[in-house]
C-alpha cells in the first residue's frame, strides 16, 4: 500500500507515536470539541436531524453540556481512583501527586470554587 492510494489509512507519521500525539495535541480547541461531540459514545452531533437555527443552537448547547459533564465525571473518577489507591498502600509518589503538586485542569477551573 502507498500513502497516495490510501491517505486516511497510512500516514506519514504513524499513529500512536510521540510525534503524532504532539501534533494532535496542537489542534485547536474547537476541533477537539467537535470530534468529542461526534464521538460514538454520546453521538449528539453525529447525525443531527434538525431544521432551524433555534433547534440547532439547542442541540449544540446540549452537546456542550454532555461534553462538560463527561469531562467533569472523568476527572472525579480519576481522582477518586487515585485516592483509593493511596489508601490501599502508602505510595509517597501518589501522595505527592495528589496533595502537593495537584492542579485542577483548565476546563474545570471556572466551575470549581476554592476557599
Amino acid at each position: 500500500m502507498k500513502i497516495k492510494e490510501h491517505p486516511r489509512l497510512l500516514l506519514e507519521i504513524p499513529r500512536g507515536t510521540k510525534r503524532y500525539k504532539k501534533i494532535k495535541s496542537l489542534r485547536p480547541a474547537s476541533e477537539r470539541i467537535n470530534s468529542s461531540a461526534k464521538d460514538t459514545d454520546n453521538g449528539v452531533l453525529s447525525h443531527p436531524k434538525i431544521r432551524g437555527d433555534k433547534r440547532a443552537s439547542i442541540l449544540t448547547q446540549i452537546a456542550a453540556m454532555v461534553i462538560l459533564l463527561k469531562r467533569v465525571f472523568g476527572f472525579i473518577v480519576r481522582v477518586s481512583l487515585k485516592i483509593r489507591k493511596l489508601f490501599a498502600g502508602n505510595d509517597k509518589k501518589l501522595y505527592k501527586e495528589l496533595f502537593l503538586t495537584f492542579s485542577i485542569p483548565a476546563y474545570l477551573k471556572g466551575i470549581v470554587q476554592r476557599d
